[in-house]
Formats: structure tokens, C-alpha cells, sequence
């Protein structure tokens, strides 16, 4: 088997113990610890800037396992199991589990190489938030406030080591001061973060999902009729396009229609008919809520372009209580009796008051 290349971030250039000890003692790794007085090598590993949201963990989850069988559907459930996650418990956990990684693991009592050290590790801080190498070869690189240690006979030229030993412990800091850094550890928390999510509750996902697949279709809340446009004149197109929930007339000449869409979870309801009438609803079921949002938009762009403009009143004026009631096999369409338009309400372009909720 070909011998492994050295990383470059890897490489521990120098050769002489004097300049060995030197880098060693450079005081920025230096920590002082109520349980160990001063250590001599420590690391900062604070997590900051730690990102659960869902679509992150997925990516990383999906770049470290590119798993094939996550449908659409399997995310759906997915999202909605995360919407209950505890994330405060979920960071903690993922926390606990790259320690692991440091304290248990053969990771880093080992060179990059595969050379076996005899080390040992401890997380410091109130939250842990340094990670300090305590003990190489037996060896005690920390003072416990007493005279003794590594640290209390070493100086810049002469570290109470032999030279081998001192090379090897060289060769780890150099690896550690790469691995051991506030990046990578808020990287390690988010991987294991996203572990613990997608493959330790795929059972449960699993079960999420057969659950909404047996859930009676139209099970959903009354979906809530769209509020009144105060400068329905000012409304831009795009500002239409971006509300999925709206009501849009068009009163020109002998017509006098209006269409209504709405999206709840993943459905759309679009009711349609003459001005003054019940009208009739479809609804159309999505895999997911966005898809149910995207059909939306597309509809309300293809009646903008017909002519169709958002409408003066709250609801039309014989709108449904509730559109799934309309929705379901069987309901009723049938025109509400619409009173006789006055010679001065033809032809002017615009619907007649009585028509309209103008409250």
C-alpha cells in the first residue's frame, strides 16, 4: 500500500529543540484552570455562530452521507418532526458527542500517519470551551499549583524531554492547532448535529410520514378570508405575486367575475364565478407547502395577464364560510339571485356597489 502524502497544513518544518521548545511555548495556547493551575497547552474551541436550521443540517448531512432515498415526501415529514425539535437539546447533545470524538475516540491519540501517542485530554472552562492537552507519554504538561510538570522544568532551550518525544508532541500540536480551532469544532457540532437528526430518528421521520399519508384529506383548518387592500390601486403586480392569498375581479363590459386563491399547508383553494354568486372551488394537494405556494403564484400571474385586477372589497359578497365545504363531492354551485342592473350601471366598466362588501 503507497505510503500517505502529508497533508500541507500538516507539516512541522522544524528540526532543532531550541526552536521546537520555543513554538511549544508560545503563550497564546497557555490557559490557567482552577482544577489544574496553569496548562501549558490549550485550544479555544467556543461555539459560536452554531447554524440547526433544518435546510443547513440537511446539506451537511447530505454532503457527508449523500444519502439517495430523501423524496419529497420523506422531507416533508422531516420538516415537520424538526418543527418539534428541543434545538437547545439537540446543540447539547451534538456538544456531547464531539467530545466523545476528542476524549474516547482513537482520533487523536494518534498522528495524522497512524503513529500512537499516549495522551490524554480534558475540556475546561465553565462551558468547556477549551480543550486542553493534560498528560503525553506520562508526561504532566499542566502545575496544579504545585511545583512539578512538564511546565515547571521547561524553558525556551531545554523541555524535560527526550528529543524523539519532544518531536512527536510537536508533530500533534502542529495537527491540533489545524482541527482544534472555533471553525472546525462549530463544524463538528453541526455534523453531528445533523447525525443525530436525519439517521437516529429516521424511525421516527419514517413514522411521521406514514401518519400524514393516512390523515384524512380534508382535515384542515377554515382558511381565512383575505383582508381588505387599502391602496388597491397602488398594488403593484409583483406585490400580488408575492401574497399567495388573494381575491382578483375582472369588470369590464358584460363581465363581472371574480377568482379567489388561497393556500393553506399544502393546499391550494382557487373559488371562481360571476360576481354575487357562491361561485365553485377546486382544491389541489402538493407534496410540500412550497409547491402549493408556486402554484399559486403562477395562477394569480396568468389572471393578471387577462386583465384581471385585485378586487376593492374584503370577500365577494356570496363567499363560502368555509371553501372546503364547496371542495367536496357533491357541493352545491348554484348562483345566488343577483338583482337587475339599472341602465346606469351598464356598461361603465366597474361592478355596482350593491354588489360589493364596500365596508
Amino acid at each position: 500500500m503507497p505510503a500517505r502524502k502529508m497533508p500541507d497544513y500538516y507539516r512541522a518544518p522544524l528540526r532543532r529543540r531550541r526552536g521546537i521548545a520555543s513554538f511549544l511555548l508560545s503563550s497564546y495556547r497557555q490557559h490557567t484552570s482552577q482544577d489544574y493551575g496553569m496548562l501549558l497547552l490549550t485550544w479555544d474551541v467556543k461555539l459560536y455562530g452554531l447554524n440547526l436550521d433544518f435546510e443547513h443540517l440537511l446539506e451537511v448531512h447530505r454532503q457527508d452521507y449523500n444519502p439517495d432515498d430523501y423524496g419529497e415526501a420523506w422531507l416533508a415529514a422531516a420538516r415537520d418532526l424538526y418543527e418539534s425539535q428541543d434545538l437547545n437539546r439537540l446543540e447539547e447533545h451534538a456538544a456531547e458527542d464531539a467530545r466523545r470524538h476528542v476524549n474516547e475516540d482513537d482520533t487523536y491519540k494518534q498522528l495524522w500517519d497512524g503513529t500512537p501517542l499516549d495522551v490524554e485530554y480534558d475540556f475546561i472552562g465553565r462551558s468547556g470551551g477549551h480543550i486542553a492537552l493534560t498528560k503525553f507519554d506520562g508526561a504532566e504538561l499542566f502545575t496544579r499549583g504545585r511545583p512539578g510538570g512538564l511546565l515547571a522544568t521547561a524553558t525556551i532551550g531545554d523541555l524535560d524531554l527526550p528529543f524523539e518525544d519532544l518531536r512527536r508532541l510537536y508533530r500533534l500540536v502542529v495537527m491540533l492547532d489545524h482541527d482544534f480551532t472555533r471553525e472546525a469544532a462549530r463544524a463538528e457540532v453541526e455534523h453531528q448535529a445533523a447525525f443525530l437528526f436525519f439517521e437516529n430518528r429516521r424511525d421516527e421521520i419514517s413514522g411521521r410520514l406514514n401518519s400524514m399519508r393516512s390523515r384524512p384529506l380534508l382535515r384542515l383548518p377554515e382558511p381565512v378570508s383575505i383582508q381588505r387592500v387599502i391602496e388597491r390601486e397602488e398594488a403593484s403586480v409583483t406585490d400580488l405575486i408575492a401574497r399567495p392569498d388573494c381575491t382578483l375581479q375582472l369588470v369590464a363590459g358584460s363581465h363581472a367575475k371574480f377568482w379567489t386563491v388561497q393556500v393553506r399547508a399544502r393546499f391550494c383553494f382557487v373559488t371562481w364565478g360571476r360576481i354575487g354568486t357562491r361561485g365553485q372551488t377546486q382544491v389541489k394537494e402538493f407534496p410540500i407547502s412550497s409547491q402549493a405556494r408556486e402554484y399559486a403564484n403562477s395562477k394569480i400571474a396568468e389572471k393578471l395577464a387577462k386583465g384581471y385586477r385585485e378586487a376593492s372589497w374584503g370577500r365577494h359578497s356570496a363567499a363560502p364560510s368555509n371553501m372546503l365545504a364547496l371542495a367536496e363531492p357533491g357541493a352545491a354551485s348554484a348562483p345566488a339571485t343577483q338583482p337587475q342592473k339599472s341602465k346606469s350601471d351598464r356598461n361603465t366598466g366597474q361592478a355596482p356597489d350593491r354588489y360589493l362588501d364596500l365596508s
